[in-house]
């Protein structure tokens, strides 16, 4: 019988196409760390007396975590290997009890709604405006956070996400002095920022802004391998409380490749990041020029909003294609992947191994195929997504009785489970909410683009009974 192996097929004839990867994670093919390439099995090893444990480190993996602090001038750092869902959830058991409200960013990513469901946390909304030619949500506005603390004073925490996943940044030092005036956490899913620290072009980071706590994911924008990601916190956060909060979600078994190679990359942006971004930086601003100059195509930029120069987010709305029609062109006629796509949308991330003839050849692409595209006649949708004030909590809701109706006839009704188009993977059904006739609709045009949308089976959807 003949070995079976159709993931690893799947995965080989993928690359063995040797395409323009726009897309998480942005090591290149291995090009980020290619020092480690030929014993990155030698390196899978285990926890013994001589290779640290991670859930108790006092030798190489304590070593590293302390340069990660440093990288970041932050008081401490947790490295992960379950991603930045690990370090979400290890946030929200430290600064809350079940039972606590946590106010939410409306753009927050699906795994803090998950945490959130498990912890039996009580929830209230900040519901951010939208960028009106990019069709994304905007920064968030200071004085909305005032409002929504002023009217959850009891709140243990604001958990928020910046950068976006389409690069938009909220301004974290005027809303961290509101959290420390108000007494409560501020928390970070600045999962897409884990670059930030390593150049003067760049943002500055959660912590540098205020914030008690955040995580980065050195998977998708430093090209460390997939699910690395970091813990850190300020000086008033207790290292030995933060250890049991991730020890409760952390893998016991964790993989050393992963380990080694994001201490790998963190030292090499460590030696090498502030100049290798700048220069990274400046071509995607020359292709971001390009584009705009040729094409009547908006890319989000300074103009809009505080934002990472090395994400570039395109929108299509003046042409008669959507997001996801230009990123299936862009992969079926120039073997360029983008990393996700919208409505009216395609999202890239540049990393810093990302050469320069691929961000010029990608300027290029997206003009001829704009070349070749009509302006548009259909209307914009935007999405009529109302941030839920929930009149049953989440946890209550997961658990409750509940039954399958067509998305159609869920109107009006309580939500039993999350609904997410993905990616971004931010919710647009929130469980324990409300179902709007926008939500519907939205969920529905995505649908009929060729978006990803999950929590919708069969055009089913749960609700509370």
């Amino acid at each position: 019988m003949n070995r079976q192996t159709p993931l690893l097929n799947m995965v080989t004839q993928y690359t063995d196409q040797n395409r323009i990867s726009f897309h998480m994670p942005t090591h290149n093919g291995g090009k980020a760390f290619a020092e480690l390439s030929q014993k990155l099995a030698e390196l899978d090893v285990t926890e013994l007396p001589q290779t640290d444990n991670l859930a108790n480190p006092k030798l190489g993996i304590l070593a590293a975590q302390q340069q990660l602090a440093q990288a970041y001038k932050c008081s401490g750092a947790h490295l992960l290997v379950n991603g930045s869902t690990c370090g979400i959830q290890a946030m929200l058991t430290y600064s809350c009890r079940r039972g606590d409200t946590v106010i939410l960013d409306s753009a927050v990513h699906q795994s803090v709604i998950n945490t959130c469901i498990v912890l039996g946390l009580h929830t209230t909304f900040v519901k951010r405006k939208v960028i009106d030619d990019m069709n994304i949500a905007a920064p968030l506005d200071p004085q909305d956070v005032q409002y929504a603390i002023d009217r959850s004073p009891c709140a243990a925490a604001i958990l928020l996400t910046s950068p976006t996943y389409y690069g938009v940044c909220s301004n974290l030092a005027v809303i961290s002095d509101i959290a420390k005036k108000s007494g409560i956490k501020l928390l970070v899913d600045s999962a897409h920022g884990a670059h930030f620290a390593f150049s003067s072009s760049l943002p500055a980071t959660p912590i540098e802004s205020g914030a008690d706590m955040c995580v980065v994911s050195l998977h998708k924008t430093l090209g460390a391998l997939n699910q690395t990601a970091a813990l850190l916190y300020g000086a008033d956060i207790d290292s030995a409380r933060m250890q049991e909060c991730v020890n409760l979600f952390q893998t016991t078994s964790p993989s050393y490749i992963l380990m080694c190679v994001a201490d790998f990359v963190v030292a090499d942006m460590l030696l090498h990041g502030e100049n290798g971004l700048s220069g990274i930086v400046s071509m995607a601003d020359r292709a971001r020029s390009e584009i705009q100059t040729n094409t009547r195509c908006v890319c989000l930029s300074a103009k809009h909003a505080s934002c990472d120069p090395l994400r570039l987010t395109i929108n299509f709305s003046a042409y008669d294609i959507s997001g996801y029609q230009a990123a299936e062109l862009l992969s079926s006629a120039h073997t360029i992947d983008v990393e996700m796509a919208d409505m009216y949308n395609i999202v890239c991330i540049i990393g810093p191994q990302t050469p320069f003839w691929q961000i010029d050849a990608l300027a290029k692409a997206v003009c001829t195929i704009v070349g070749n595209a009509a302006e548009r006649t259909m209307p914009i949708l935007n999405a009529d997504v109302v941030a839920p004030e929930n009149t049953i909590y989440m946890t209550d809701a997961f658990y409750a009785d509940r039954k399958m109706v067509p998305l159609e006839q869920s109107i009006g009704m309580k939500a039993a489970a999350n609904v997410t188009v993905y990616p971004p993977g931010t919710t647009v059904i929130v469980c324990g909410g409300v179902i709007t006739s926008g939500a519907v609709r939205y969920l529905r045009q995505v649908q009929n683009q060729g978006g990803e949308i999950i929590g919708v089976q069969g055009g089913l959807i749960a609700v509370c009974v």
